[in-house]
């Protein structure tokens, strides 16, 4: 990771350390989907590679998400809006999946 990088992350973690707390479960575990592969996260096949429960309970994840601008969707595939986020997030997050 670059020492730019590193410096955007450490001034961000506060901010980014809120948000995650104040996610749902379903909401993190989304994120952490996301962060690691933007897409369709309410088809079975996304799902099942990233552990996501029912479609109903991601799209209920999502919509809360896209009330807070956290996640933007457009014909059912979904991104991280602050790509320092979806950074953060593969950089902060364990195999436990709390962040660091």
């Amino acid at each position: 990771m670059s020492a730019a990088l590193e410096t955007v992350l450490r001034a961000e973690s506060a901010h980014f350390t809120l948000l995650w707390e104040e996610a749902s479960t379903v909401q993190r575990l989304v994120l952490r989907a996301l962060a690691r592969e933007p897409g369709h996260p309410q088809t079975k096949a996304y799902r099942d590679r990233h552990a996501l429960p029912s479609a109903a309970s991601v799209q209920k994840a999502l919509r809360a998400m896209e009330q807070r601008e956290v996640v933007a969707g457009e014909r059912g595939a979904y991104r991280i809006v602050e790509p320092f986020l979806a950074e953060w997030l593969r950089a902060s997050l364990g195999e436990s999946g709390s962040a660091a």
